[in-house]
């Protein structure tokens, strides 16, 4: 009787549970770079319609979860002088200063090829 319940249950596939043990440890350890914040600071500026991905698939590109991603925005809207969260980190002030004047076009052909790599 117990080899037939056995028999019945599919093991999860190793590559299934690789992928989940990854993205929870992600998720734990995720340290936000510069490029990050390039990322980021794109979705702020200009949203994600004219990206072929969703904020949720960039977010787990980057190693984060999509509410990770969108409090980080909300970081960039308070650096902007517009509202949001207002205890955002040094690098996203850098990253903001550095890039508030780049076009859109520039800094999209940038958040692709982070994307990319990622």
């Amino acid at each position: 009787m117990c080899m037939h319940i056995k028999s019945l249950v599919q093991p999860e596939t190793m590559p299934m549970r690789l992928e989940r043990s990854r993205m929870k440890k992600r998720k734990e350890n995720h340290k936000w770079t510069e490029e990050d914040d390039i990322v980021t600071l794109y979705l702020y500026k200009f949203g994600h319609k004219d990206l072929p991905h969703s904020v949720e698939y960039i977010g787990r590109k980057l190693g984060m979860g999509a509410g990770s991603l969108k409090m980080r925005i909300a970081n960039f809207k308070a650096i902007d002088g517009k509202g949001g969260l207002e205890h955002y980190g040094k690098t996203s002030l850098k990253i903001f200063e550095r890039y508030k004047q780049t076009s859109k076009d520039e800094l999209k052909s940038l958040v692709l090829k982070i994307v990319k790599r990622s």
